[in-house]
């Protein structure tokens, strides 16, 4: 993988796009559809089902934001960061979002710039809806990984 080059240059208006806005596009739907119905708060505390994120509710938990469609900025929201473990709360070392998000193809780089704060540099441009769509099925695999390796078994 090539080193992450981040940040949008000086003359580039990024655009920010609501992963909520996004969530009825079809790319959106399919990704979700392998997703788990309640994502559990592993990070944190598996057993507190009021801190536990529904599979329809995660997009408006995420955002992306892009000057050309092929360097983005994948935002999420404080609800996401237990389920998916962006920053020591688990002994788990590997960050499995950014491993993720770094074995689709067509990335040629990634970087995680902040506990809520991704990058993802593609070969080509890509949509907004398909952007948000490769950041859902990356935080699925990356639950699903965490929990895998927690030892939690988490729901369907």
């Amino acid at each position: 993988m090539a080193p992450a080059r981040t940040g949008f240059g000086s003359d580039d208006e990024a655009v920010d796009y609501d992963g909520g806005e996004l969530a009825g596009a079809p790319a959106v739907l399919a990704a979700l559809a392998g997703a788990p119905s309640t994502f559990l708060a592993i990070a944190d505390e598996p057993a507190d089902l009021e801190r536990a994120v529904d599979r329809n509710d995660l997009p408006g938990h995420l955002g992306v934001m892009t000057a050309d469609g092929r360097e983005w900025e994948l935002i999420l929201a404080e609800e996401v960061k237990s389920i998916i473990d962006t920053g020591g709360s688990t002994d788990v070392i590997d960050d499995l979002l950014e491993g993720a998000l770094a074995q689709q193809p067509g990335v040629i780089s990634t970087a995680h710039l902040d506990r809520e704060v991704y990058w993802l540099h593609l070969t080509g441009p890509e949509s907004p809806e398909r952007v948000l769509a490769r950041f859902v099925h990356a935080v699925v695999q990356a639950h699903r990984e965490l929990g895998r390796r927690l030892g939690i078994e988490l729901p369907d």
